[in-house]
């Protein structure tokens, strides 16, 4: 009860041999989403309802919007989760845990990926990035690390 079930997985099929038709049928596949995958999906929803546009790393597109969530971004210390950008200036990181994970005890991991922006990126981004968040996608804890 209350699992997370991906359904997908399409089989086309030609209706004739001569016809060029092709006729879609769905047929459910149950996969389980890994519980740190739930929390990005809940993370995604809510960066959106803030009006941050999400972006694969790989995919990126700076011209897209003002506040760009951009996911898997490889960092001198490993990928974070998500870079936050403002005016493609990098500001923040959130680093997304599965629910149930102490939030404070992981603190230290996005502390880290805000000291190790890659040279391109620390180039036009403050010494530290400011805003460090952690979240399960249920609870999220924050850090303005420019409050003494």
């Amino acid at each position: 009860m209350g699992e997370k079930l991906t359904f997908c997985k399409f089989d086309f099929q030609l209706l004739n041999s001569g016809d060029s038709l092709i006729l879609p049928q769905f047929h459910s596949v149950k996969t389980r989403m890994a519980p740190e995958q739930q929390a990005r999906q809940q993370i995604d929803a809510m960066l959106i309802a803030a009006g941050w546009i999400i972006q694969d790393y790989k995919a990126l597109n700076l011209s897209a919007g003002r506040g760009i969530a951009v996911r898997e971004v490889p960092l001198k210390t490993g990928p974070c989760d998500y870079l936050l950008l403002v005016d493609r200036k990098p500001l923040g990181v959130v680093e997304a845990k599965k629910k149930g994970t102490t939030l404070s005890a992981i603190a230290e991991q996005s502390g880290r990926y805000a000291t190790s922006l890659p040279d391109f990126l620390a180039a036009v981004a403050p010494t530290k990035l400011p805003f460090l968040y952690e979240s399960t996608g249920v609870e999220t804890f924050f850090r303005d690390e420019r409050d003494p």
